[in-house]
């Protein structure tokens, strides 16, 4: 995992760290493989989106969700399922396990599949 961000919508004390393993993925790729992590704090519950760019907006594609206290295990988005485009993939944290209390936004840097 080398390609990292941390871009809160809204300030936040304790920042969520999303990594996805490449800058781009050629055709021979199998999956988008991403981790999301912080320094430390209470459990976080979660939903992670995958988000393709189009003209008018980052569109959801696929999500997955999760919970965890210092990182996700490593969350994997299969390349089958899309087509060429930049990509990037938005998290969003919730402090409680029915999603009712909103603690953050964040984003990974896009990256770019080629089919």
């Amino acid at each position: 995992m080398t390609l990292g961000l941390t871009t809160p919508a809204s300030a936040a004390s304790n920042s969520i760290t999303i990594k996805v393993d490449a800058p781009y993925y050629m055709p021979g790729a199998k999956s988008v493989d991403v981790v999301a992590s912080k320094s430390s704090g209470k459990r976080v519950y979660y939903t992670m989106y995958l988000q393709q760019l189009y003209t008018d907006g980052w569109k959801t594609k696929q999500s997955l969700k999760g919970e965890f206290v210092k990182s996700t295990p490593t969350k994997r988005f299969y390349i089958s399922t899309m087509i060429t485009g930049q990509y990037r993939i938005k998290l969003k944290a919730y402090s409680n396990a029915g999603k009712t209390k909103h603690t953050g936004t964040y984003y990974s840097k896009s990256f770019a599949v080629t089919r």
